[in-house]
């Protein structure tokens, strides 16, 4: 028995005969063909969907993470990011035919979110099969009034209608989840920029540490670095501009003085 899946989100247990799949394609017409049929149910990577059916196992779903609503993803990414069937899809869920307001320029980015490449879309994520499909009672299905075949309208049995003050509830409940997750994430930044700093405060001071031992051997043991060199007690001359550095007792501290001018005749 295949789970077949309509491109309006009906469930339809087909059997694994050659004749019921030839009425269950002359039935709904649509350009379905058992060849190519056949093909899709045996998992052939060329035919993940057949004039938009497809396998209930290969449907992706998307979650409103603001109304817990549900929204069926059937066949192809390029096909349901059309805006026709974007707004057909969340009417299907109870949801305004605008829940679904992506650029059409976004399409990569949508597709990535398919694959799991993307958390996030304009408050849309990738959620797993909900547990009211996998567990379908049998008193839920109806015969369909097309082939005949066993069927259950998927989108209303994951999306019940609830009341204005459950669905505000939801929202409320979100909207301080996502408050929340703000605040942790500035935190978090915080913490970050607070481990940076520290870690330049301690670069800086192994470096002036550094300098200061480098700076004592050179008035200790004399020469020169580049234009400097010692010149008598606590003194360093620069040749190349001609002023003197007079340097107190105390380690590390400069004090920069240029030589007297003499005074005219």
């Amino acid at each position: 028995m295949h789970q077949l899946v309509s491109p309006e989100g009906v469930l339809h247990l087909l059997p694994d005969d050659t004749l019921a799949k030839r009425n269950f394609c002359k039935a709904h017409q649509a350009k379905l063909r058992v060849e190519y049929l056949n093909k899709h149910l045996a998992g052939n990577e060329k035919y993940k969907s057949h004039a938009g059916w497809q396998l209930l196992h290969k449907v992706k779903w998307l979650l409103q993470e603001s109304s817990g609503a549900q929204v069926m993803v059937i066949g192809c990414g390029e096909s349901f990011f059309k805006a026709p069937a974007r707004a057909a899809a969340c009417e299907r869920a109870g949801l305004c035919s605008s829940a679904m307001s992506f650029d059409e320029k976004e399409v990569r980015t949508f597709n990535r979110l398919l694959l799991g490449e993307v958390a996030e879309m304009n408050g849309w994520t990738l959620s797993v099969e909900p547990t009211a499909v996998r567990e379908i009672a049998e008193t839920a299905y109806v015969s369909c009034a097309v082939c005949g075949l066993l069927c259950v309208d998927l989108p209303k049995l994951i999306n019940p209608v609830v009341s204005d003050e459950v669905a505000s509830l939801r929202r409320l409940v979100f909207e301080q989840a996502k408050q929340i997750k703000l605040m942790a994430d500035e935190r978090e930044r915080l913490r970050l920029r607070d481990s940076e700093l520290s870690l330049r405060d301690q670069t800086y001071t192994r470096t002036l540490r550094r300098c200061r031992v480098c700076f004592n051997r050179f008035l200790i043991c004399g020469g020169t670095i580049g234009s400097y060199r010692v010149y008598g007690r606590f003194q360093i001359e620069c040749v190349a501009y001609n002023i003197t550095i007079y340097i107190s007792s105390r380690v590390g501290s400069l004090r920069l003085r240029p030589e007297p001018v003499p005074e005219g005749p």
